[in-house]
């Protein structure tokens, strides 16, 4: 077990810890399902605080994590002396809110970012974001015709997943191992990249590999967009 958790809870957060569940957004709408399973099933307050510290230790440099995490804690804690079956209900609620919320911004970001985009256009990415992809697949379906290059974003490989995807949808999509980009960035037009968090100085944070990346566009001259939530 990890830090007294069950067994099934420590496995879960061990999942997201080592990328098995694919993507931030993705990784938080587990987390929160999590959390209310944690509740429903265990009716243990003190497991579902020590959950919410464990999954958020699982992805420490996911603000988005963080802030979804926080967000069901205090609607647990603003509850808590009504009884569990309030406290349930309560996290319940906002975990509801909270999803719906993320579907809307990824959304609405693809809808801005695809509008980036042109007919034709070779865009270069790496890692998988579920906000790159939802782009790209606006764009597409919008009637643009692009191809997309995929940096494989070692060492967890998630951008063969997102190429692995993308291909599945019918988008020309071409994995080039990460030592290639420099080489290739000669073909891309545009480089789509997602996020894991955004500093108050405006810095992204995301995939080891990203800032090599923007570099070897900024020598190429090659336009670099940020796709994600403000959440983060």
């Amino acid at each position: 077990m990890r830090a007294g958790l069950p067994e099934f809870y420590a496995r879960a957060v061990d999942d997201i810890r080592r990328g098995r569940v694919k993507s931030s957004s993705e990784s938080v709408l587990y987390a929160l399902s999590l959390l209310l399973r944690a509740l429903q099933r265990e009716k243990d307050l003190a497991l579902f605080a020590a959950l919410a510290t464990e999954i958020v230790r699982s992805r420490p440099t996911s603000a988005l994590m963080l802030n979804m995490v926080r967000e069901v804690l205090r609607a647990a804690v603003a509850s808590v002396e009504r009884g569990l079956d309030e406290v349930f209900a309560a996290v319940e609620e906002r975990r509801s809110e909270l999803e719906k919320t993320l579907q809307d911004h990824v959304a609405r970001a693809a809808l801005i970012a695809e509008k980036r985009l042109e007919d034709g256009d070779v865009v270069l990415t790496n890692t998988y974001s579920v906000f790159v992809k939802r782009t790209v697949l606006s764009a597409v379906k919008s009637g643009k015709k692009l191809s997309v290059v995929v940096a494989e974003s070692r060492p967890g490989g998630e951008g063969a997943e997102l190429a692995a995807e993308l291909a599945d949808a019918g988008v020309p999509t071409q994995l080039v191992v990460d030592s290639a980009v420099r080489f290739i960035m000669r073909e891309v037009d545009k480089v789509l990249v997602g996020s894991e968090a955004i500093a108050a100085n405006g810095a992204n944070i995301n995939k080891v590999g990203t800032s090599l990346i923007a570099l070897a566009a900024h020598e190429a001259r090659v336009r670099v967009f940020v796709v994600a939530s403000s959440l983060k």
